[in-house]
This record gives C-alpha cells, sequence and structure tokens, in this order.
C-alpha cells in the first residue's frame, strides 16, 4: 500500500509468508512460486462502525468451468490407470498378427513404462510451467497423452506400443503436478477443496470405469486408447477457454492480467489489495539470488531433512505395493486361483474380480480424506502399517495353500474344498492390504510435504518427491510379475513386500513427526531442531529479507481478527 511505512517486528520465518498452519488452504505453488492465502476477507466499517469481514464475490461460470477441468482431469488419470489393470492379461491379443514373442516381461514393461515417463514428466513440470505458464502446461500435457494414445493405437510392434506408453506417460506426469496447482491457485479459496476432492473422486470413478470398460474389449484393447481421447480432448477445449494463472502472470511482471484473473474470485477492491500483497512478496522470492541451483542448495542443505522425510514417504509408498495391485490385480486373482461361477475364461473372471480391488482403493482414499483431519498423519500410518503388514503374511500363506495345500490328501474333491477356502482366505486379506493401504499410507503421504516444506521450495520438493516415487513405481511394477509366474516367487513376493513395511513403519516411528494442526515453522523446529533458528538467521542475511508490521489500522484490525502471525508480512 503506497504511502503506508512499515515498522520492525517480531522475528518470523521469511519463506514462509502467507503460511497459516498445516491444514491451512494454501496453492501447492511451482519451482518458482509462492501461494497466496485467499481466505483473508478485507475488513470494512458496518453501520455501527464495527470491523467486519465480507467474503469475496465469485462468477459462477469460472467456478464451474473449475469442477468441469477437475472432472475431466482425474476422469482421464483414473481411466489409465484403470485400462492397464483390465487389459494387461490380454496385452498380446493386439499384437498377434506378427507372432511376436510377448511374454511376462513384455507385459510388465508395457505397464511400467508409463511410470518411467511420468517420473522424468513430473521432474521438469514446475520449471517448465513457470516458464511457459500453468494453461500451456495442461495443454502440452493433453497433447503428449492423446500422442501416446494414438502411437499405442496405430503401432504395430510391442516396442512401438512402449514408446507410446511412455510418452503418454511424460504427459501424465506434467498433468498430475500442474491440475492441483492450477486448480488452487486460480479457484476461488472457498471451493478449492471442494474442486480437488472432485478431482480425486473423479479419479477413482475413472479407474473403475477404465476397468470395467476393459472386461468386455480386453481382447481388442486398442479400442480402450481411442476412447480415451475424449476425455483429453475435452480438456483441452475446456483449458482453452480457462484463464491463465494469475501467479504466473505475477510471477513474469504482468500485474495487468494477474488482476483480471483475480477478479474471476474476489470483488474488485479486493483483488487489487490482493495484488499489492503478491506484489509485495515477489520481492522476496525473483531475482538472481533465488535460482533454480539456489532451491536445490537449499533443499539439499538447509531443508534436507524435511525434504529426505518427503523423499522417504514418497517412495515407501510405492514400496510396500500398492501400485502393483492396482495394476497386476487380475493376475494375483489368475495366480491365487480365484475365479467366478458363470464365467468359462478365468481372465475375465479375474478382470471382473479385480473391481473389488479398485472399489476398495477408491473407498479407502475417500474414508482417509475425512478421517486424517481428525486423526494425524503419523496416527494414521502407525496404525495402518501393521495391518498392511499382518495382510501381507496372510497374503503369502494363502497364496500358498491356494496353489499347494493339502496336497497329501488323496481325495481331489477334498484338496479342492482346502484350497477353495484359502482362496475366500486370500480375497479378504487382499481386501484388508488395499483398504489399509489407501486409508493408511497413500491418502496420508499425499499433502505431507506442503506441511514441512517452505512455499519457495514447496514445487522443487514436490517435483523431485514425485520423481522418486515414480521410479520405485517403475521398479516395483517391472518385476512383480516375474514373481507371480515362479512356482515360488508367487507366495513369497508379499514377504518381500511385507519386508518393506516394516522398514516403512520404522521409518515413520523414527523420523516422521505429526504434522496436522501445525504450522510449517513448527513443523520445521521439530524436524531440525535448534539448528533451525541458526539457519533462519543465516537464510534472512542471505536473501535479504525484512520483516515489516504496518500502522494502517485496517490492516492491523484484519491481522489482530485472525491471529495469524504471518499475515503481518503479506498485508504491506
Amino acid at each position: 500500500m503506497e504511502g503506508e511505512e512499515p515498522e520492525m517486528m517480531q522475528e518470523e520465518d521469511p519463506m514462509m509468508m502467507g503460511e497459516e498452519n498445516s491444514m491451512g488452504d494454501k496453492s501447492l505453488g511451482s519451482s518458482t512460486s509462492f501461494a497466496s492465502d485467499k481466505t483473508r476477507f478485507y475488513l470494512k466499517k458496518d453501520q455501527f462502525g464495527e470491523t467486519v469481514g465480507e467474503p469475496p464475490s465469485y462468477d459462477c461460470c469460472f467456478v464451474a468451468s473449475l469442477y468441469i477441468l477437475a472432472i475431466t482431469a482425474g476422469l482421464l488419470q483414473g481411466y489409465q490407470v484403470g485400462i492397464i489393470a483390465g487389459l494387461e492379461l490380454f496385452v498380446a491379443d493386439e499384437y498377434k498378427d506378427l507372432k511376436q514373442d510377448i511374454g511376462s516381461h513384455e507385459r510388465e514393461l508395457f505397464v511400467a513404462i508409463f511410470s518411467l515417463g511420468a517420473a522424468f514428466g513430473s521432474l521438469f513440470s514446475g520449471e517448465i510451467s513457470d516458464k511457459i505458464g500453468r494453461k500451456w502446461i495442461i495443454l502440452l500435457g493433453d497433447a503428449l497423452v492423446g500422442a501416446g494414445f494414438l502411437i499405442i493405437v496405430f503401432g504395430k510392434k510391442i516396442g512401438v506400443g512402449f514408446v507410446g506408453r511412455c510418452i503418454s506417460g511424460v504427459g501424465s506426469g506434467f498433468l498430475s503436478f500442474v491440475i492441483p496447482v492450477y486448480l488452487g491457485e486460480v479457484g476461488p479459496q472457498k471451493w478449492t477443496k471442494l474442486s480437488q476432492s472432485i478431482f480425486g473422486f473423479s479419479s477413482g470413478i475413472g479407474m473403475i470405469g477404465g476397468l470395467d470398460l476393459a472386461i468386455p474389449f480386453r481382447h481388442h484393447w486398442k479400442l480402450l486408447f481411442k476412447l480415451g481421447l475424449i476425455p483429453v480432448v475435452a480438456q483441452v477445449l475446456f483449458t482453452c477457454f480457462m484463464p491463465e494463472s494469475h501467479m504466473y502472470y505475477i510471477n513474469n511482471g504482468n500485474d495487468e492480467e494477474a488482476l483480471k484473473v483475480l477478479k474471476n474470485s474476489m470483488d474488485e477492491g479486493d483483488a487489487e489489495k490482493e495484488l499489492s500483497i503478491l506484489k509485495y512478496e515477489r520481492q522476496f522470492f525473483f531475482g538472481d539470488g533465488v535460482t533454480f541451483a539456489k532451491k536445490w542448495g537449499d533443499l539439499f542443505s538447509t531443508y534436507s531433512k524435511p525434504f529426505f522425510i518427503s523423499i522417504g514417504m514418497s517412495t515407501f509408498a510405492q514400496l510396500i505395493g500398492i501400485s502393483a495391485f492396482l495394476y497386476y490385480g487380475s493376475d494375483i486373482f489368475e495366480q491365487a486361483g480365484n475365479d467366478l461361477e458363470g464365467i468359462q475364461e478365468r481372465e475375465e473372471s479375474s478382470d471382473i474380480l479385480d473391481n473389488f480391488v479398485v472399489g476398495t482403493y477408491v473407498f479407502g482414499n475417500i474414508i482417509s480424506a475425512i478421517i486424517i483431519p481428525l486423526t494425524g498423519r503419523k496416527w494414521i500410518l502407525t496404525v495402518g502399517l501393521p495391518t498392511i503388514f499382518v495382510s501381507l503374511l496372510g497374503l503369502s500363506y494363502t497364496m500358498h495353500e491356494a496353489n499347494y495345500g493339502d496336497q497329501n490328501d488323496s481325495d481331489k474333491l477334498d484338496q479342492e474344498e482346502y484350497k477353495h477356502t484359502d482362496r475366500a482366505a486370500f480375497l479378504f486379506f487382499l481386501m484388508l492390504y488395499v483398504l489399509a493401504a489407501s486409508i493408511g499410507f497413500s491418502g496420508a503421504v499425499s499433502g505431507i510435504t506442503s506441511e514441512i516444506i517452505p512455499n519457495y521450495l514447496l514445487g522443487t520438493a514436490v517435483s523431485l518427491s514425485s520423481f522418486t516415487g515414480w521410479i520405485t513405481n517403475f521398479i516395483i511394477n517391472l518385476f512383480f510379475l516375474d514373481f507371480l509366474d515362479d512356482p515360488q516367487g508367487k507366495w513369497y513376493v508379499f514377504l518381500i513386500l511385507a519386508f518393506n513395511v516394516v522398514l516403512a513403519y520404522l521409518f515413520v516411528t523414527l523420523c516422521v513427526p505429526e504434522t496436522i494442526n501445525k504450522t510449517i515453522k513448527e513443523n520445521l523446529i521439530q524436524i531440525i531442531g535448534p539448528e533451525y533458528k541458526k539457519q533462519q538467521v543465516k537464510m534472512r542475511k542471505e536473501y535479504n529479507i525484512k520483516f515489516v508490521n504496518v500502522k494502517n489500522e485496517r490492516i492491523q484490525a484484519e491481522i489482530d481478527s485472525r491471529k495469524d502471525t504471518y499475515l503481518a508480512l503479506n498485508s504491506i
């Protein structure tokens, strides 16, 4: 605000401007952006002279467009998982004409190479979106996904299919990073959680729909990729009519366009105030001193401990094997001998049973989103991981017995009845595993990075942790079928995963703090310890950040009413 002189105030962490607490609503930000808290309602006087807050007005068509984008993006993300879960048993069916040798290893690579592409897509998505804009990175991601689908459809060799899967993976890596960022940045903060919940729910619907579509088209599965172009084209069309993120405009000095976007989610006066605040914050996060290399250096030095936690959680989320269960659920059922009465083709029966896996996973993620704010992430993890461990031991035992149990019994009928009982128990342990993993780990991991990493590093940290997670996903899915196809490997693969769960439990117990309902600063002090204060002083000098307060009564009233010490830094 021009004409208002700041004065020095109490010391706070310079890198966490705009932060409320670990449950606060904010954008993820990108690798060079900072988050804005649009929940601050600018205060005015009522007829009695009392200071009151007025919520901003919203452009209803704009909000509806965000919901449509969230739906199409979620459907596309889930659809890609669902169709692979349904068709991976039948990959060879579309390559019969050239008499190619397609075994379990080729099927594994067809599934896993998507994750390799997504790893590199997520690694560079933050920096690219800063250069060309959030909107354009969404369009680029859609273009790559669509191109990958077309390469798969028209390719005659399995090697071409690998290329298509990798390219669509790169596009999905872009989208998985930028869509939540975009929804959080441009949408009214009042509706951010709802739009992101719609994104998650639509992803679940896409998974189930893709799997069920794969059942009738399993022998001609290339049609599924043709159908996948529908949400791709729909997302492109909707994105073309959406505005660019105001954060991109502000980051690149185009304040006039940023103001236009802000007016979609708040009154004109509030939009101008918000722009002033963001322009003030911008001076601390842009310039020659805040380079890409500098932020990497900060992550691996000053914030190495919280960054290690972020990387570890992302890695263990994959090492416990949940992605392999989603992709190879049909194979798991087939190896255990589970089938349905009246279904002659065992592979079809396995695909139908896979609905239990996917449906349970979606249900578990919904439950996780509800209970984590109440219980905290660490409590969920410390309860969920032992449950996952027990269920994996049960899966190992019942898989062995379903294949080799009671072999000394000369009565074949008794032998089959024994195996049937073990297959029923196997199904129980499988559902228990998926439910515990989706509630106790997948859901708990998703938001922890934003609760322990400062804003200006958040995009970079998310990109790197996502990269690590996707690479681990690639390795797990590249070898999982080899174990399932081995006579002994089909049951001891679950013991290997159980060992990973033990490591995950030790990591959570020893390294991960409870982060819910705490500020990022509080979490950092707990993680880094006494050294944090010294590092904080060093970084203030390095970034030349001054701490300010204002004498303006209206802004001070806003600060006092919110009881938000960080807001003082934002209200200049």
